[in-house]
């Protein structure tokens, strides 16, 4: 067996749970749209010359399409995905406060 058969069938079998061509193009799809989009938004940002641009906001919005994707394909419910995203959310809004709050000492000092 050569290593490009080897190769191609690694990645055969990584992708083996993908059970058919449509749902592997609607992955596909919902990941672009969120990279594109992602880009837009970014692009915007650099072009008004806001600190977060494109690299950031495709990552940003990539990840958040997997975040909502892998649970979709592993089968759990809506309703526990969206007990996560409230959860992660809290989280996010703890990090925001604290750093708001550092920022705040920092400039009252």
């Amino acid at each position: 067996m050569s290593w490009t058969a080897e190769v191609l069938d690694t990645i055969a079998a990584e992708f083996s749970d993908v059970g058919d061509v449509a749902q592997l193009t609607r992955i596909v799809v919902r990941l672009m749209l969120a990279a594109v989009l992602g880009f837009m938004l970014g692009f915007e940002r650099e072009q008004h010359g806001k600190a977060a641009g494109v690299r950031t906001h495709m990552l940003v919005a990539i990840g958040s399409a997997l975040f909502v994707l892998i649970p979709q394909q592993t089968g759990i419910v809506p309703a526990d995905m969206s007990r996560v995203d409230t959860e992660v959310n809290h989280l996010n809004n703890q990090v925001l406060v604290r750093y708001y709050e550092s920022e705040w000492h920092d400039v009252s000092q």
